[in-house]
């Protein structure tokens, strides 16, 4: 009788839960626009938000109402690419780091556990340094995205060399290499011979977003969108996992392929996110 009870108790439950998420992920949406649209009428020329709204819908064929050219190129030019590489990157890392926190149950973890800001923050500086960031446009992020993904993977392949994986290793080795790409770091900061080499090295690794086109969308675009969805495709695995190994193996969940396949997704977003970006992972 009891069990009856509760099996008719849970749809309710359910369906509540469920009204409440879309109830908090409309607000947010509708924060989001707001916060956006803030964002592009703002700056050192500031352009009504109604015009804002008349350049974004301009290319459907509607037109709402009479704006400058000038407001035109700096919205679509300027401030939309910042704004959505912004918006990419506040995604990609706020997923890692939900990943990294159910992979290695501990609500402390975050995108760079395993070492991978760090080895795209290293090869973004040897690029720097070298003079290989002014190779092409986009010569800096590609080597930040190399480094971020062959540093995950380097870790990885240290946390299964016994031929066991552990997730105490995993984080073990993470920040073992962390460590060592910060070293990288600071010696090649304290070898630069030239002030303006060391000036975009400094200026890099503070994070930021200016200067940033639509080439940087289209670079981290793609490849935040696939990795974000193959996480969120697996949410109800990850979901077991945080509930044990064993657990989650008895409840159908293919523990040897999934793990690895998360924690590369999240890898892959997190290394994009600092390419494009900087070491701003306080982001996420």
């Amino acid at each position: 009788m009891a069990l009856g009870i509760v099996t008719r108790l849970r749809p309710p439950r359910e369906a509540a839960l469920g009204t409440r998420l879309a109830a908090g992920a409309a607000v947010l949406t509708l924060l989001l626009i707001a916060i956006v649209l803030v964002s592009l009428s703002t700056g050192p020329l500031d352009i009504p938000v109604s015009h804002v709204i008349a350049i974004i819908v301009e290319p459907t064929g509607l037109h709402l109402t009479d704006y400058d050219r000038t407001e035109e190129l700096v919205v679509e030019r300027i401030r939309m690419p910042r704004i959505v590489v912004a918006a990419l990157v506040g995604m990609a890392l706020g997923v890692a780091g939900a990943t990294m926190q159910a992979l290695f149950r501990n609500p402390l973890a975050d995108p760079g556990t395993i070492g991978v800001a760090s080895g795209g923050a290293a090869a973004a500086v040897i690029a720097i340094a070298t003079g290989a960031s002014s190779l092409f446009f986009l010569a800096l992020p590609l080597f930040a995205l190399a480094g971020a993904i062959g540093t995950a993977f380097l870790v990885y392949a240290i946390a299964i060399a016994s031929g066991r994986f552990s997730v105490a290793t995993l984080i073990l080795a993470g920040v073992a290499v962390s460590a060592f790409m910060g070293a990288v770091i600071s010696l090649v900061i304290i070898a630069v011979p030239e002030q303006g080499a060391l000036r975009g090295i400094l200026f890099w690794l503070a994070g930021g977003l200016d200067s940033r086109s639509w080439d940087h969308v289209w670079l981290s675009g793609p490849l935040i969108l696939v990795g974000g969805g193959v996480i969120i495709a697996f949410a109800r695995d990850l979901n077991l996992l945080m509930m044990g190994d064993d657990d989650a193996g008895s409840m159908g969940v293919n523990v040897r392929v999934i793990r690895p396949m998360l924690l590369t997704a999240a890898s892959l977003i997190t290394g994009v996110a600092v390419a494009v970006s900087g070491m701003i992972a306080f982001v996420g």
